[in-house]
């Protein structure tokens, strides 16, 4: 993968500097880095009327310091032409303060896999760390069975008794163990049984 996006950089090079006066060329290593800083440190540019679209990416210092979590406590909008950061959860006196850089609706797993893909780190933020129920729910399946109340769900594989990783088990609301999120819970396996429904 590493390979092709050198040659992406290499291609779209090759284009740049036909276009660029002789002084404003610059090498391939030179192009990569430049392309590196920007895959790292750029954020998405919605459009003035705040739907969930980008419409192009940019670097903008500051913010580009924020470090990722899967539970963020601030989010970034834009404003009148100007990227604005806000916090959504009450941010204690030098406590670091983070945002997402991808669509956290997605399992642990699906999660990981994107921040290497696109972002080149693996993610320890308290979510990845310790994943709960709801993390489960995010991809399970309806239950035909056990209709509002159950789904199905990627059983944990135990090392030692378990070969099939991929087994899924019915999972009723009831036996999820985060019982303190349960009510969150709950409102997740409506969202889900609704799409179930309507799919």
């Amino acid at each position: 993968m590493q390979e092709c996006w050198i040659q992406s950089v290499s291609k779209a090079l090759d284009l740049l500097l036909q276009l660029l006066p002789k002084d404003a060329q610059v090498s391939l290593d030179e192009a990569i880095d430049l392309a590196c800083q920007i895959n790292t440190n750029a954020h998405g540019i919605s459009d003035s009327r705040g739907r969930n679209s980008s419409i192009g990416f940019g670097i903008f210092p500051t913010v580009a310091l924020l470090n990722h979590s899967c539970r963020p406590n601030a989010i970034y909008t834009f404003r009148n032409g100007s990227m604005v950061v806000r916090a959504i959860t009450k941010i204690p006196a030098g406590a670091e303060i983070t945002l997402h850089y991808i669509d956290l609706l997605q399992p642990r797993n699906e999660r990981q896999r994107e921040l290497m893909e696109s972002r080149y780190f693996i993610c320890r933020c308290d979510r990845c760390e310790a994943p709960s129920d709801a993390d489960l729910l995010l991809q399970a399946i309806c239950c035909a069975d056990c209709g509002t109340d159950g789904v199905l769900v990627r059983r944990l594989p135990d090392p030692i008794k378990d070969s099939d990783p991929q087994e899924s088990v019915c999972n009723s609301l009831e036996n999820l163990s985060d019982e303190a999120n349960r009510p969150k819970m709950r409102l997740l396996l409506q969202l889900r049984n609704f799409l179930c429904q309507a799919s």
